[in-house]
């Protein structure tokens, strides 16, 4: 960790994963980086590795909060915990990884989250198909309506997209990969692809997403070159005629 952290500092937060180093020294990590940090300690039953009981559970959950950890990950399944924690000013996550995928059953997984206070809500549902990433419209559209900071999007390949439209439709932040081969997901695009080939710390809500259809399109890099020519485009000095319009080449 010490010489990962300073690595990612590029980054506007660090999540720190201690799933396999539950005994980390949590008040050395904080002093590592002024960057906000996240503790998430990610069970089995959620796609972590995390095996402990709840007594332990609470006892990290306590010492990132002593430690001075800006955000706490908390599991949904384990909201029993919050009441016993003295939050200090830690800001809680409300996490929940889930199978499912169809709408309706989404939505009310989302309104029982809500049900719980947090300052974050994060619900990541899984995508087999492209058109599994409809359903991240209308979780944007309740969390929305409920006035709550939110992280929406679907696990996998087929997910991808969602993690784009979700970075532009008002998710809190965007989770990232270091580099491709840290990448804690399938889907998760590395810290370099957000800002410097899709532009996403520099996008806003009103950007429209341009697509190629085809097939086979995985070997197409066209989108570098096309994101790169809008962004130069959006943000040129003499583009006065774009103001107002922005776009995302998928």
């Amino acid at each position: 960790l010490q010489s990962w952290i300073p690595a990612a500092e590029e980054g506007d937060l660090i999540e720190i994963r201690l799933d396999h180093i539950p005994d980390a020294d949590l008040k050395a990590i904080r002093d590592l980086t002024g960057k906000p940090l996240i503790l998430t300690l990610r069970s089995t039953r959620e796609g972590g590795y995390w095996e402990g009981t709840p007594a332990q559970y609470r006892k990290i959950c306590q010492a990132a909060i002593d430690a001075g950890f800006d955000y706490l990950d908390v599991e949904y399944n384990a909201a029993a915990v919050l009441p016993q924690l003295n939050n200090g000013n830690t800001r809680i996550i409300l996490s929940c990884h889930t199978e499912l995928k169809q709408r309706k059953e989404l939505q009310e997984l989302l309104k029982a989250m809500l049900s719980v206070p947090a300052a974050v809500y994060k619900l990541i549902y899984n995508a087999d198909a492209l058109r599994d990433n409809l359903a991240l419209f209308d979780l944007i559209e309740t969390a929305r309506s409920a006035g709550v900071d939110y992280v929406v999007h679907a696990m996998g390949e087929a997910g991808r997209l969602s993690r784009i439209i979700g970075a532009i439709r008002g998710n809190a932040w965007t989770y990232v990969a270091r580099e491709y081969s840290t990448a804690t997901a399938a889907g998760q695009l590395a810290l370099h692809e957000a800002k410097d080939f899709y532009f996403l710390d520099r996008k806003q809500s009103h950007a429209r997403l341009l697509g190629l259809v085809g097939s086979p399109l995985h070997q197409s890099k066209g989108w570098r070159l096309h994101n790169l020519l809008i962004q130069e485009k959006i943000t040129s000095s003499r583009a006065k005629s774009t103001a107002g319009k922005d776009f995302i080449y998928v």
